[in-house]
């Protein structure tokens, strides 16, 4: 697993990942709104994701698959190397984790095609088999009904500890939430 893990890093070049330039990062972020926001009241770093607003059409007019692995990977590193040790200066203890909401206000059914499972397959297996336990806690808000069948797709991707920490919500999530946000 280390040697993978090594070869892994070595492939995609890892170490030198803070040189990349993704100059199409507003671009990309107005078809798949995503990033940090503040802190939680335990100092983890607030990572939210509009998934429902996503449209994987225009994103990939204006990036491509192996540019946006490179991005999650030198988001990661970032999320390690400098955003971790503020958060942990800040709150005056070590933060290891993050609190994420991914809010899916605004999916349809065109969210059930297999192009959004494979990106969101991809986004999630990077985290998971390279940057495990980076993961605090996730609520999944504004979930529609069909979401159900969504998540029994997603679901097995997921290690066990992983899913342990996810929530759904769907649209009544402000209590659950807010006593970690605010």
């Amino acid at each position: 697993m280390w040697e993978n893990f090594i070869k892994w890093r070595k492939e995609n070049d890892v170490d030198n990942i803070e040189k990349f330039e993704f100059p199409e990062l507003d671009q990309v972020k107005m078809f798949y709104p995503h990033g940090y926001y503040k802190t939680d009241r335990e100092g983890r770093p607030l990572y939210i994701e509009r998934i429902g607003l996503l449209d994987l059409t225009k994103l990939f007019q204006v990036t491509t698959e192996e540019r946006l692995i490179k991005y999650y990977i030198q988001s990661y590193e970032l999320l390690i190397n400098k955003i971790f040790p503020a958060c942990s200066k800040a709150a005056g203890k070590r933060i290891e984790q993050t609190l994420t909401i991914l809010d899916l206000k605004g999916g349809s059914t065109s969210m059930l095609s297999k192009r959004v499972y494979n990106f969101i397959q991809l986004a999630s297996s990077i985290g998971q088999n390279y940057y495990p336990e980076i993961l605090g806690k996730m609520f999944i808000i504004n979930s529609p009904m069909l979401f159900s069948g969504i998540w029994a797709v997603i679901r097995p991707w997921l290690d066990e500890k992983t899913r342990n920490k996810i929530t759904i919500v769907g649209s009544k999530y402000d209590q659950q939430v807010l006593e970690l946000v605010s």
